[in-house]
């Protein structure tokens, strides 16, 4: 097993490369363990050996701090491999707002997100689709708050959108799912 051999942290619901070396093997069987290894679960079976390389889009409902994987050859059982220490699936997504929002310019909302095995965490928004600006310049969010008050720009745009970002790895993030609209124009919300 090359990857992951232990201590990574990888995203749930992104694509990750299980990578390993084999030699006189034909085809081998992925599982992997949320629990250190006392249970496994088939990840994909009959993967020919030589490719070395499997894409995987980790479960979204997967976290845990005790993942493993392990690969076996299809033909001995006895012929395995697993990580050598465990390693973590975190998650991060945006909850709101999350696309199709109307807000009012220089408003205070709340950003919400979901998150799992992460510590801090760092919020940016786009006005524009293309440059992320930070929102909180001191860029020490605690992952479990789950919310930020943001006092909105005073920017009209039909293409906001926020960002949410592990402070340790970058790679670990997730984006509003599509664009909202901030706005100068007041409004009333009717609610029932």
């Amino acid at each position: 097993m090359v990857s992951p051999n232990g201590n990574e942290n990888w995203q749930a619901g992104k694509p990750k490369n299980i990578t390993w070396n084999s030699y006189d093997v034909d085809q081998v069987k992925l599982y992997f363990s949320t629990d250190a290894g006392t249970t496994w679960s088939p990840i994909a079976l009959g993967i020919n050996a030589v490719d070395g390389n499997y894409p995987w889009t980790i479960p979204s409902t997967l976290r845990s701090q005790k993942c493993l994987i392990k690969i076996v050859d299809n033909s001995n059982a006895a012929f395995k491999d697993s990580s050598d220490q465990k390693f973590t699936i975190s998650n991060l997504s945006v909850i709101s707002p999350n696309g199709g929002e109307i807000l009012e310019a220089d408003s205070t909302r709340i950003i919400r997100w979901d998150s799992a095995n992460l510590g801090l965490v760092e919020l940016e928004y786009t006005s524009d689709g293309t440059n992320w600006i930070s929102i909180d310049s001191d860029k020490r969010i605690d992952a479990n708050k789950g919310e930020y008050d943001w006092r909105l720009p005073k920017i009209n745009s039909e293409n906001f959108k926020v960002r949410i970002k592990s402070k340790d790895d970058p790679t670990i993030y997730d984006e509003s799912n599509n664009f909202f609209t901030v706005t100068n124009e007041k409004r009333i919300d009717i609610t029932s």
